[in-house]
């Protein structure tokens, strides 16, 4: 499997954006993050992971442990049940 070794770059970024990198910042941002914790290089979740994961698995590498369990609640009762918001 080849691993994801690419920098942030505004270039990366324009690419995750699929063009539109001024209005999609914050999502070019996180599919970069999601890039390199599976496939970066270094320490990533591909031995961690099992082979068939699931949501809960990445759930719960990437908010805290307080964070809502469920994957059936909305948006807004997550930010307002979760205990780590600032």
């Amino acid at each position: 499997m080849p691993l994801f070794s690419q920098l942030p770059t505004p270039e990366v970024l324009q690419w995750l954006s699929a063009g539109r990198l001024a209005s999609r910042f914050h999502r070019a941002i996180r599919l970069w993050v999601l890039l390199s914790r599976f496939y970066g290089v270094g320490r990533n979740w591909a031995t961690e992971l099992p082979q068939r994961f699931n949501y809960g698995a990445v759930r719960d590498r990437l908010f805290a442990p307080t964070h809502p369990k469920s994957d059936r609640l909305s948006a807004e009762e997550i930010t307002s049940t979760c205990a780590d918001i600032t």
